[in-house]
């Protein structure tokens, strides 16, 4: 009886021998790991700085601003005008206009568009 319970006893210390070996292996996996993900993190903080202060170079250059100015300007037609309007107010009625789609060229296509 004493013999089965030593055989057992050495079954279980060579178990957690290997254990040990394999959580040990493991931790130097993560180590490796989490010094390659500090090494890529230096790395980009590098590249980011870098890219940054090139810009700042770059904005510190004067520009010459000798090209006139251009300015656009808004032909509206009175008919089209008086149908885009006609339209706004009737969408404002039944409260279908959301406030991002107010606006005069987006009901323009509206009006423009054919019903189907």
């Amino acid at each position: 009886m004493q013999s089965l319970i030593g055989e057992g006893q050495e079954e279980l210390d060579i178990c957690d021998d290997i254990r040990e070996k394999k959580s040990d292996f493991c931790n130097f996996d993560h180590e490796r790991r989490g010094s390659k993900i500090g090494t890529l993190k230096k790395k980009a903080l590098t590249a980011s700085n870098k890219f940054t202060h090139t810009l700042k170079r770059r904005g510190k250059r004067e520009i010459d601003y000798r090209v006139p100015s251009v300015s656009i300007e808004d032909i509206r037609h009175a008919e089209e005008e008086g149908a885009v309007l006609e339209l706004r107010q009737r969408l404002l009625d039944w409260d279908l206009l959301p406030p991002r789609q107010d606006d005069y060229y987006t009901l323009l296509r509206l009006v423009d568009r054919p019903v189907t």
